[in-house]
């Protein structure tokens, strides 16, 4: 029997460079197919690729939820309100430890000024009688002597007239007496005439400047009546302005004491009860929850398909049924998620921003405040022509 020769590395040989030619001819295809895999990728619709973003979120009112604070380490003395009361603005939320002693400061205040207001009134009732009186000691007295003083005017110059004649009548007889026409005894008594004209007439000028001097002593002692008067008063309500001032500074004191609402809205949670020092945390919760909004937080990779309008649906397993809404806001800030979910997989440090939904319904959350939802954002496809 003739043996055969051995083929067996002939056969691996040939199987070898057969895997090799088979390599090779798939390179070639798939290098050939992938601009037409890339082609076909782009012209895919864009409901098939991305339809929607999903994102978790929270429910909370129109606003967010606001802390109401008060200086930390201030004790509440009492509250206002219970746990879903209505406030309204201005409406006192709470009363701190210090208000009895401001309001004890306040009420002093108060009774300062108006014991002052009263003092004042009293003043400017005396001021008025004092001014009038004066007025009338001035009508009494200055009239009689200013018709003294007119009458004593006329005498001076009568007196004047007189004394002029005198003169002229002792120069006349004195020309006679040059000429020897009469005795010496005649030029003597036209002077003695003279003298005494003129001491008259100096003697009613001092009475007419004594007439005016008193006069005029009577209208400056009025004067300074009336200006004492007016200047007590002034004190006086100098004195109320200070008093005004206390006052007012004991109502800004009492004020700070008391808690009010600043917009309206409804107590969502007490934080701090009566006799408990104030934290950082503060006394205790609004919100509107007559509006409620769902916040989102979408990837940062995902923000820029969102547009403001588009609709969304709110999912949770508290609903009874999926609540609808819109986009209305979208963040300017990116920052690390808060709201993390069951899944063990998920992404715990993913950056994220923010996006606010108007809710469609707000009574099935209005008593859900930050609650935890599954927000499905509906995209808008793309304009015809353009990749996604």
């Amino acid at each position: 029997m003739v043996a055969l020769p051995d083929r067996k590395p002939f056969s691996l040989l040939g199987g070898i460079v057969t895997c090799g030619l088979l390599l090779v001819t798939a390179f070639v295809l798939v290098k050939s197919l992938r601009p037409a895999q890339n082609n076909l990728a782009s012209v895919v619709s864009y409901d098939t690729i991305r339809s929607r973003v999903v994102a978790r979120g929270r429910v909370e009112p129109d606003g967010g939820v606001i802390k109401i604070a008060a200086p930390v380490g201030s004790t509440v003395a009492s509250l206002a309100v219970k746990s879903g009361d209505w406030v309204k603005p201005n409406q006192i939320l709470a009363y701190l430890n210090q208000y009895p002693e401001m309001q004890a400061r306040l009420q002093l205040a108060q009774s300062r000024v108006q014991e002052l207001e009263a003092k004042i009134k009293h003043e400017q009732a005396l001021n008025q009688i004092s001014v009038r009186q004066a007025r009338s000691q001035v009508q009494q007295i200055d009239r009689p002597q200013a018709l003294q003083i007119e009458a004593q005017e006329a005498v001076v110059r009568r007196l004047e007239i007189e004394r002029t004649q005198a003169v002229q009548a002792r120069d006349r007889h004195n020309q006679l007496y040059q000429q020897g026409a009469i005795s010496r005894q005649e030029i003597d008594q036209k002077s003695l005439v003279v003298s005494q004209a003129t001491e008259n007439l100096s003697q009613a000028k001092a009475t007419l400047a004594q007439l005016i001097s008193a006069r005029s002593t009577t209208l400056d002692s009025a004067q300074t009546s009336v200006e004492q008067a007016t200047a007590q008063f002034a004190l006086i309500n100098q004195g109320l302005a200070t008093a005004q001032q206390e006052q007012a500074l004991a109502a800004s004191q009492l004020e700070q004491a008391i808690i009010r609402a600043k917009q309206p809205g409804q107590v969502l949670q007490i934080l701090t009860q009566p006799g408990e020092a104030v934290n950082a945390q503060g006394i205790l919760t609004l919100g509107n929850t007559q509006r409620m909004v769902a916040v989102a937080e979408v990837f940062e990779t995902d923000v820029n398909l969102i547009r403001l309008g588009q609709k969304a649906q709110i999912t949770s397993p508290a609903l009874a049924q999926s609540l609808t809404g819109q986009v209305v806001q979208v963040g300017q800030l990116v920052f690390k998620n808060d709201i993390l979910g069951d899944d063990p997989t998920a992404r715990t440090n993913a950056r994220v921003v923010e996006v606010t939904l108007k809710l469609d319904q707000s009574q099935p959350v209005a008593q859900l405040s930050n609650m935890q939802v599954d927000v499905e954002i509906e995209l808008e496809p793309p304009p015809s022509g353009k990749e996604s």
